[in-house]
This record gives structure tokens, C-alpha cells and sequence, in this order.
């Protein structure tokens, strides 16, 4: 039996009507009874465990070959099958005039190169290449995986994500590269690494992979503007154990998080009560108090101003916490440079219960703050009208938070 000789290999077959795995071909043409990525109804097989050592799986149904005479025809069965292996082992050995990788080896090894190779390509393209394999298995009948022709060129990158050189990457992201074949996952994820550039503190984290395309989520968010280098050495494989052609380095930095508190503040309408810009940088009672006007509608307007604003942010939030000795009908605002006008975040009934407002303004974030490039000011509005009676409005914390590069 095959068994018996380690350089026995038996050919098993397999239907393929579309050259793709899962499933979805449809039956193939030309014989009844037949599936796609299914075992050949007429095929030989291992009984024992011992005999499935030997065996290796290939195409043998609707199989368009020549045949005597000079023409070609379609036909199924395991002598098929047989020459696809013979082929891939012929191409294993050599091709175009240089060694391949069974060159130099017994028989024997080959017949364990060939078998698994087409584990590991089995096990990397997700458990299983068809019905009937080891990764599908039936009961006491044993086809072994589906042999694959090696091919001898290096993987490359496609692209990258974040691209090399990008700023202002989110703390939360992910790293991704796109290879230009199937790879090794296992080899390919021992290969990568990402790391802090200014210490050289690896990043810690897990893999995904969709295709062709890895994925590594870092386990923590990645430091507050700081550059990262991601790499990928030669270690890295494709399915035929293929190195990639060259190892692959690209940088990129994180976004910033500031958080600015007034340098000024700025009254409109009314007169200041007490305090100054200062009581606004931190939720304490201490507040800022402006006097509405006496008579008429009675009205209190002020502005803080945030200096050394980043044209370049990503994101904006503008908090304000705060009451009114009377209920008065408050509007937060943020001046918009762009049109010279005020832009309302929040407008609500506020009296002596504290009210925090946390809003982020509408349209382009570079609208908000004065100038076109490098520093300028945002400036964020209280005004506070009511029909009759004085009052006095009272502002606790003022805050701007904002992400730039």
C-alpha cells in the first residue's frame, strides 16, 4: 500500500467550476452528480490515518485537456487529477531554467514539501479549500488538501494605511498594510512592528486580516502627538515561503489634544460684577460675573477669547458652565471670522441652576478661528436677555478643546 513507501504519493480529485473557493461555482457542466470545491464522487481516497499521509488533492472533474488527434475535449477522473501534481512537483524542482524548491531533495521530502505546502496554504486561506479535505472532513475517508503550484517571486506592499508622513493621525487608529498576494499570516504578523519613535516602545496590540489586507489594532490608544514607526521586515513570507523583496519602514504622527482657557474676556452688554477671565479656567463657584443692563430689555453680552488657536485643528469643542441669578434666555454663540458673524450653539431658559453647554461648531472648524494659517483666536459668547427686572449672569468654567497636528 502507499503507506508502506514515504515517497508514495496517491492524487485524490476534486471538482473546481469557477477557480475560486467557497463553494458558490455551481456544478460543473459537464458531469452529473458533481459540486463545486467538493470531492469527485469517483475518486480514490485513504481509508486509515496512516494512508492519508499520503494523499494530496487536485482538480479531476471537467478537466479541458488534448487528447489524441490534435484536439482537445473535456474530461473527469482521477488520471486527471494526477498530472496537475506531477506538474506542481515538476515546477517545484525547477522552472525557467533555475532550481525551485524541491531541488535537492529525495523523493521522499518532496512528497512532505508538496503535502505541506498544501497545508499551509489550506490553513491560510481559512481552514479549508473544499469538501472532503481535512479542514471538512468525512468519517473514515480521507482526500488531503488541495496541492498548489509554488511560484518563486517575492511579495511586495501594495499601500499602507496611515500613508508615510501623515500628521494629525487619531489617537484610536489602525495600522494596515496590503500585500500583492495571499501571506503567510502567521509569519507576516511576527514580521510587523510598530513602535514609538521617540523611545522606541513597541506597541502592543492584535491582528485581523481581510484578503490580502492585515490589520493591526493597537490594544491602547497611541500617544498625544507623538511620531510612530511602523515597520515590516523580510521575515515576512507569501504562501509559497516567498521573503518580502525588501522590508518596508513608514512614519506618521498622532494628533494633539489642547485644551485653552480664556486669556480675556470681553463685556458687550452690561457691567462686570467681580471677578475676571481667570475664574473661568476651572469648574470651582469661582465665577465671573457680569451686570445686565437696567433698563428696557434687560440684557448681559460677553466674550472670553482663546489666543494661540491652531488654523490647522481637526476638531473643536466649546464648553461653557454656568447661571443667572433671574431665568433668562441664554444663547452660547462662536464667532465665525469667515462671515463676521455669531453663530449659535446653544440657546435654552437659564436660571440659578448651573447649565454646561458642550457643543461643536457647524461647517469648517478654520472658520472659527482668525487668520488663515498658524495661531489665531476663537472667541465663544454669552448673552442673556430677559423682559424685566435686572439680573446678573455667572459664569463658572469656559473651555475650549481642539486636536491639531
Amino acid at each position: 500500500t502507499p503507506a508502506a513507501y514515504p515517497e508514495a504519493l496517491t492524487v485524490t480529485a476534486m471538482g473546481d467550476s469557477d477557480g475560486e473557493p467557497g463553494g458558490s461555482g455551481g456544478a460543473p457542466a459537464c458531469q452529473t452528480g458533481e459540486a463545486d470545491d467538493r470531492y469527485a464522487s469517483f475518486s480514490s481516497f485513504a481509508a486509515t490515518a496512516a494512508g492519508s499521509a499520503h494523499t494530496i488533492a487536485a482538480p479531476g472533474v471537467c478537466i479541458r485537456s488534448t487528447v489524441p488527434g490534435g484536439n482537445y475535449g473535456t474530461v473527469s477522473g482521477t488520471s486527471m487529477a494526477s498530472p496537475h501534481v506531477a506538474g506542481a512537483v515538476a515546477l517545484c524542482l525547477e522552472e525557467g531554467g533555475e532550481a525551485g524548491p524541491c531541488a535537492g531533495l529525495s523523493p521522499g521530502q518532496i512528497v512532505e514539501k508538496m503535502r505541506a505546502d498544501a497545508a499551509s496554504r489550506t490553513a491560510a486561506s481559512g481552514g479549508s479549500s473544499f469538501e472532503g479535505d481535512p479542514g471538512r472532513p468525512f468519517s473514515g475517508v480521507y482526500f488531503g488538501h488541495l496541492a498548489w503550484v509554488l511560484e518563486s517571486d517575492p511579495p511586495g506592499v501594495a499601500s499602507v494605511s496611515p500613508a508615510g508622513g501623515t500628521t494629525g493621525v487619531a489617537t484610536t487608529t489602525s495600522v494596515s498594510v496590503s500585500f500583492s498576494e495571499p501571506m503567510d499570516r502567521a509569519l507576516t504578523e511576527a514580521a510587523f512592528s510598530l513602535v514609538r519613535s521617540s523611545d522606541g516602545v513597541r506597541v502592543s496590540g492584535s491582528f485581523s486580516w481581510s484578503a490580502d489586507t492585515m490589520t493591526f489594532r493597537p490594544a491602547a490608544a497611541l500617544s498625544q502627538g507623538a511620531g510612530y514607526t511602523a515597520g515590516l521586515s523580510t521575515s515576512a513570507r507569501d504562501l509559497a515561503g516567498n521573503r518580502l523583496a525588501a522590508a518596508r519602514s513608514w512614519g506618521f504622527k498622532t494628533l494633539t489634544t489642547v485644551t485653552a482657557r480664556p486669556s480675556a474676556t470681553v463685556i458687550e452688554s452690561g457691567t462686570l460684577r467681580g471677578g475676571n477671565y481667570a475664574r473661568l479656567a476651572a469648574d470651582d463657584n469661582s465665577v465671573f460675573a457680569v451686570n445686565s443692563t437696567p433698563t428696557g430689555t434687560r440684557v448681559s453680552s460677553w466674550y472670553g477669547r482663546f489666543t494661540s488657536v491652531d488654523n490647522a485643528l481637526r476638531g473643536l469643542t466649546l464648553t461653557y458652565r454656568g447661571n443667572n441669578s433671574a431665568q433668562c434666555t441664554q444663547t452660547v454663540a462662536a464667532y465665525r471670522w469667515t462671515t463676521r458673524t455669531w453663530v449659535t450653539l446653544d440657546s435654552r431658559a437659564v436660571g440659578a441652576t448651573e447649565v454646561q453647554v458642550n457643543k461643536t461648531p457647524a461647517g469648517a472648524l478654520a472658520d472659527y478661528v482668525s487668520g488663515s494659517t498658524g495661531a489665531g483666536e476663537v472667541r465663544l459668547r454669552v448673552r442673556c436677555t430677559r423682559t424685566a427686572s435686572a439680573f446678573n449672569a455667572r459664569g463658572d468654567l469656559m473651555r475650549v478643546v481642539y486636536t491639531r497636528p
